[in-house]
């Protein structure tokens, strides 16, 4: 449990850094899976919400891989801060 919530951490992490759209949908992809892995932790195994929690976690994963393989593309570099100063570009 403790290596899939550091996965989810790191992986949520990474994923800002992806340009749009493909940051936004996995972000929204990974919060929906992070609770649908809560809910199957809190399911009995074996029981009906069981497997229709595994089956929407593999589905996510499924649409989090395809996202990933689309091309990357850099985000721009942020503009610059409006007060920097001018003392700093002498």
């Amino acid at each position: 449990m403790v290596e899939e919530a550091n996965a989810i951490g790191t992986t949520y992490l990474r994923a800002q850094t992806l340009a749009e759209p493909v940051r936004t949908g996995s972000l929204e992809r990974l919060v929906r899976y992070t609770d649908t892995s809560v809910r199957l932790s809190h399911s009995v195994p074996g029981t009906p919400a069981a497997r229709q929690a595994a089956a929407d976690g593999q589905q996510l994963q499924r649409e989090l891989w395809a996202l990933a393989g689309q091309p990357w593309r850099p985000r721009p570099p942020p503009a610059p801060h409006a007060c920097t100063s001018r003392a700093s570009t002498r």
